[in-house]
């Protein structure tokens, strides 16, 4: 959808006023110890709870509107759930501080001289066992399924979450700024956080060879990474015997690596969301996904995922099946001539060169 959100000039205020902030925090920018701009119209893509045209002192109200109560822990999931759809805070909220002076000062919190913050240790709430770990995985291309070798290779794009408090922040103490971005790997001497170790059981390739990612970190210590990049499983085909119309079967299991630090994985609704790339210049794809036949186990330490990929017969049926029944056919038409006609040998060599060469 196009971004807009451009009123009938006349609704505009010539100049833009600053609300001064009240004492209840728990609003769009007083929660950021920030000033609201009431009269700016921000851009953004309106949606079914936030209609287009509205200025940031009416979306203020409904951001209030969705708090339940006023606790911390509430109001900070509203802010957050609703700036991820409507991320329209820098434009209404305004402070004195800059963005980068504020990030600045919020990175050397976790990764200054005087931090004590370790990249090799989780962070476990009290009372509890395990990191609870938000995952999905989106699916957007077979890149390469090698019968022979035994492996699939998939382009994917692994979305991760979690909380670590250790990384949050109190926005007010620090300009206003709602996030930050770290540097996010697996590799210890790639990484300013600490990250889930998550990889395929069955691997060829490791997920540990993916692009790095940065990480992001909201102030509330959420963090969000996303990786994109092919992977490569080993598999045991299942249904090469009805070759061309075969639906090859693959599973991925994604696991947790580390033996003593346990993960609750905590999977939506929708675990698996697929974006088929289209074959572009490429006249042939020898393989596409069924989404419908992909069967997906979610286990608390242990994802499955099983992708059914179904063989592109129609390229088969017309340039080997077809022929071939046309030409066997043919090769019938030898009975037809009288058995002391010289040519009935050579009209049955010439049908079986037709069928080799073709």
């Amino acid at each position: 959808d196009k971004i807009e959100n451009e009123p009938d000039s006349s609704t505009i205020s010539q100049t833009k006023r600053l609300r001064e902030n009240t004492t209840d925090t728990c609003e769009l920018c007083g929660l950021l110890g920030m000033t609201l701009l009431d009269d700016v119209y921000p851009k953004y893509t309106p949606t079914e709870g936030l209609p287009r045209a509205m200025n940031c002192a009416e979306i203020a109200e409904i951001l209030q509107n969705t708090i339940d109560d006023a606790s911390d822990a509430s109001c900070y999931d509203s802010w957050i759930d609703f700036n991820t759809q409507v991320p329209v805070y820098s434009q209404c909220c305004y402070s004195p501080v800059s963005t980068t002076v504020c990030e600045q000062e919020v990175q050397l919190l976790a990764t200054g001289d005087d931090s004590d913050y370790n990249i090799n240790i989780p962070y476990v709430p009290v009372n509890e066992t395990a990191v609870n770990v938000a995952l999905s995985i989106d699916y957007f291309a077979v890149t390469n399924i090698d019968i022979f070798e035994g492996t699939t290779e998939v382009f994917l794009g692994i979305d991760m979450g979690w909380k670590d408090e250790r990384l949050a922040w109190d926005p007010k103490e620090h300009g206003g700024c709602a996030f930050t971005n770290y540097k996010a790997s697996t590799d210890p001497e790639l990484t300013n956080i600490w990250v889930p170790s998550l990889d395929l059981a069955n691997r060829f390739d490791s997920l540990q060879n993916l692009p790095a990612a940065e990480g992001t970190v909201l102030f509330d210590g959420t963090v969000i990474w996303r990786r994109f990049g092919s992977i490569k499983g080993i598999c045991l085909f299942d249904g090469l015997e009805r070759f061309p119309y075969d639906e090859l079967a693959c599973p991925f299991y994604f696991e947790n690596t580390q033996t003593f630090t346990l993960y609750n994985f905590d999977y939506p609704e929708e675990v698996v969301h697929f974006f088929e790339l289209e074959a572009g210049e490429r006249k042939y794809q020898e393989f596409t996904v069924v989404p419908e036949h992909t069967r997906i186990k979610k286990k608390d330490q242990r994802l499955d995922i099983v992708f059914c990929f179904k063989r592109s017969s129609n390229f088969y049926t017309t340039k080997l099946i077809v022929p071939t029944i046309l030409f066997t056919i043919l090769t019938f038409g030898s009975f037809l001539l009288d058995q002391r006609v010289g040519e009935r040998l050579g009209f049955g060599m010439w049908m079986q060169m037709c069928q080799t060469c073709y």
